[in-house]
């Protein structure tokens, strides 16, 4: 429903669900409706809520020793403070789920971990070590098949890619972002809205129309698959860093800063 638009429907289960596993007696089924309804208030911006549940269902899920959920809340959680403008916070808690990853064998959450690196260099000026995060993170969600966070990564690197003054790339990837939403059914929510609209606009701002409509039009017959690719030769090679360099670990090549 959260996807699709339904907003007070996504709200509604999900109160109903608190209510039934909390007479379910099933701590784990409580730790991941909170942890649900933690994300679903974030992305509406309500970040106090966002925050007293995930730290709630924080609390069970260490209990529980649920290592994939705790390196998820630990992402989420660090999420919510770079999206505050809290990247000491931030850091601390990708720095913690660093060492949880490192004993544990969890692709999908190596990846979404190396996406908010990513996200937290970017919003820090730092585009090198954001290029090499989300270069990492983008070729493991592919590799586990996670078109849900592989759309997050492209969107991350339209934002990269209008830091280095790469407006046209920018622009065909916001057009298949786009293309990839309606072919799945569903919708960004409002505030992430709002950043792709601004994106948008912005990559309009500085390039002459009519090759903005041709990176337009190139970008809404890309698939996902393709725009993938897109990004890693369009952008990210084009900024010529290396993602592994040799005789490096996958979790020593790019640490937290």
């Amino acid at each position: 429903a959260f996807d699709r638009g339904d907003y007070d429907e996504a709200r509604s289960y999900f109160d109903r669900d608190l209510t039934q596993a909390g007479a379910s007696g099933s701590q784990w089924r409580l730790a991941m409706t909170l942890m649900h309804t933690g994300i679903l208030e974030g992305r509406l911006g309500n970040f106090p809520v966002a925050e007293q549940r995930l730290d709630q269902s924080m609390r069970l899920h260490r209990h529980l020793g649920d290592a994939w959920a705790i390196a998820k809340i630990l992402a989420d959680r660090a999420t919510l403070h770079v999206e505050r403008g809290q990247f000491e916070q931030a850091k601390l808690l990708l720095e913690e789920c660093e060492v949880l990853l490192r004993g544990v064998n969890l692709p999908d959450r190596l990846a979404h971990f190396r996406q908010l690196c990513g996200l937290l260099a970017l919003r820090r000026g730092d585009c090198e070590m954001a290029a090499r995060q989300l270069e990492a993170a983008l070729r493991a969600h592919r590799t586990v098949g996670h078109q849900k966070y592989m759309d997050e990564d492209l969107l991350l690197i339209v934002e990269l890619a209008l830091a280095v003054q790469l407006p046209l790339p920018a622009l065909c990837l916001l057009a298949a972002h786009g293309t990839h939403l309606d072919g799945v059914g569903l919708v960004d929510y409002p505030r992430l809205k709002h950043r792709v609209d601004s994106m948008i606009g912005a990559a309009r701002s500085c390039t002459e129309p009519a090759a903005a409509d041709a990176a337009w039009l190139h970008g809404l017959a890309l698939s996902q698959d393709a725009a993938v690719d897109y990004a890693l030769n369009e952008v990210l090679n084009r900024l010529r860093i290396d993602v592994v360099s040799p005789g490096q670990t996958e979790m020593e090549q790019v640490p937290v800063r």
